[in-house]
C-alpha cells in the first residue's frame, strides 16, 4: 500500500495522528488515487475537522477534483458538516465549482436538506440558478423524507419564482431518478447519488442519535439504491456489532470487503466481531490484513494485541500495544489494554503504571473508568 493509499484511509477515518505521521515522512498531501480522490476529500465528507485542517496546512489544493469533478467542498457540503464548509471556503474552495454533470456544492446541500450549510454557501456567492445537465438546481433536488415537512429555512433560502413549499418523497425521488436512468443518454447519476446519501446520511444521525433500527433501515435503503457502496455496509455493520448481532455484522463487513478489498476499515471491524462473538483467533487474521493494508493505522495493533492476549500469545500482545502507542502516543485504550497484559504476565508493577497513564489521558472515559476500577481492585 502506497503513502498516498495509506493517507487516504487515515483521512477518511479521521486519524490525526496517523495524517501527521504520514505527512511527516513526506507524504503529498495533494496526491491522488484512483478516481482522482485526495485525501482532503473523504476527510471532508466524514466531517473529520482536525484532519481537514491538518491537511490544508500542509498545503492541501482545497480546490482538487476528482476525475469526474467532484470537489471537497462538495463533500462536506453534502453531508451537512458546516464547519468544514466554513474552512474550506476560507481556504479558497471555488463555491461554484462544477462536477462533469454540473452538480455543485449548492445543489449537494440542498440535496441532503442542510440549510445552514445553503446559507453558507448562498454567502458565498453559490450560483442559485446553475443547473446540471438534467436540468436541475438547488431549489429543485430538495430532498426531504415523506413522512417530513421541508425544512421551512430551506425553503426560505432556496425559494424564488418555484414554489416547493410541499412535500417531496425520497420514493417519488427514486422513481424520477429510476426514469431518468433509463432514458438513453441521460441518466440522472447526481440524483440517484444524492439519494442514496441522504438514506446514508439519515442512517448516521439516526445511529449518533441511539436509534439503532431506523439507523439500519436507511443504511438498507441507501443500499437498495447503491448496492456497491463499501462504506454503506461497513457502518451497517457497526451498528449490527453495537447491537451484539455479530452474524449480521461480520456479513456486513464481508460484503464491504468484496466490494473494496484495499480498505483497512472492515478487515479491522470484522476481526473485533469475530473477537467480541469469543472466536479472537479468527480475529487475528482480519487484524494482519488491515495491518498489512495500513501499517501506520495505531488502532488495529492495539486490537490484535487484544486478541493476541485473549488467545494466550502475551508477548505477541505486548509487542502489539507498544507499536500503537508508539504510533499514537495518547491512545488510552491501548494504554489500558497494555496494562491487563502485563497484569497477566504478573508484572503489577507496569500495570498499575500503565492504568495511571490511562486515567491521566482520559479521566472521564471509559478507558479511564476502567483503569480507575482496576487500580482499586489491585489494592496498589
Amino acid at each position: 500500500m502506497s503513502a498516498t493509499d495509506r493517507l487516504v484511509a487515515a483521512a477518511e477515518r479521521g486519524d490525526s495522528s496517523a495524517v501527521r505521521a504520514l505527512l511527516g515522512i513526506g507524504a503529498d498531501a495533494n496526491a491522488k488515487i484512483d478516481g482522482g480522490w485526495t485525501a482532503l476529500m473523504p476527510a471532508s465528507g466524514y466531517g473529520h475537522l482536525e484532519v481537514v485542517k491538518i491537511l490544508l496546512a500542509a498545503g492541501a489544493d482545497a480546490n482538487a477534483k476528482k476525475d469526474d469533478g467532484w470537489t471537497a467542498l462538495m463533500s462536506a457540503s453534502g453531508y451537512g458538516h458546516l464547519e468544514v464548509v466554513k474552512v474550506l471556503l476560507a481556504a479558497g474552495a471555488d463555491v461554484n465549482a462544477k462536477r462533469d454533470d454540473g452538480w455543485t456544492a449548492l445543489m449537494a446541500a440542498s440535496a441532503g436538506g442542510h440549510p445552514d450549510v445553503v446559507k453558507t454557501l448562498l454567502a458565498a456567492g453559490a450560483d442559485l440558478k446553475a443547473k446540471h445537465k438534467g436540468g436541475k438546481t438547488a431549489r429543485t433536488v430538495v430532498c426531504l423524507d415523506a413522512n417530513l415537512r421541508p425544512d421551512p429555512n430551506l425553503v426560505a433560502l432556496l425559494r424564488h419564482a418555484t414554489p416547493i413549499h410541499r412535500r417531496f418523497s425520497l420514493a417519488r425521488l427514486y422513481q424520477t431518478v429510476r426514469f431518468w436512468s433509463h432514458k438513453a443518454g441521460s441518466g440522472d447519476v447526481a440524483a440517484l447519488e444524492a439519494l442514496a446519501r441522504e438514506y446514508h446520511s439519515r442512517g448516521i444521525a439516526y445511529d449518533n442519535e441511539g436509534n439503532s433500527e431506523l439507523a439500519i433501515e436507511y443504511f438498507t435503503k441507501a443500499l437498495k439504491v447503491n448496492p456497491k457502496w463499501a462504506d454503506a455496509y461497513n457502518d451497517r455493520g457497526m451498528v449490527y456489532a453495537a447491537q451484539g448481532n455479530f452474524a449480521s455484522a461480520i456479513a456486513d463487513y464481508t460484503a464491504a470487503i468484496q466490494i473494496n478489498p484495499l480498505s483497512a476499515k472492515p478487515y479491522n471491524n470484522r476481526g473485533s466481531a469475530y473477537r467480541n462473538k469469543g472466536e479472537p483467533g479468527l480475529a487475528i487474521p482480519d487484524y494482519d490484513s488491515a495491518i498489512r493494508i495500513d501499517p501506520q493505522w495505531a488502532q488495529a495493533y492495539c486490537n490484535r494485541g487484544i486478541a493476541h492476549d485473549l488467545v494466550g500469545n502475551p508477548e505477541l500482545a505486548m509487542a502489539d500495544f507498544n507499536i500503537a502507542l508508539k504510533l499514537a502516543p495518547q491512545d488510552s485504550k491501548a494504554y489500558f489494554e497494555r496494562g491487563v497484559a502485563h497484569w497477566g504476565r504478573k508484572d503489577y508493577i507496569s500495570a498499575q503504571e500503565d492504568w495511571k497513564k490511562t486515567v491521566e489521558l482520559d479521566p472521564n472515559g471509559d478507558n479511564g473508568r476502567k483503569a480507575k476500577h482496576n487500580l482499586r481492585a489491585s489494592h496498589f
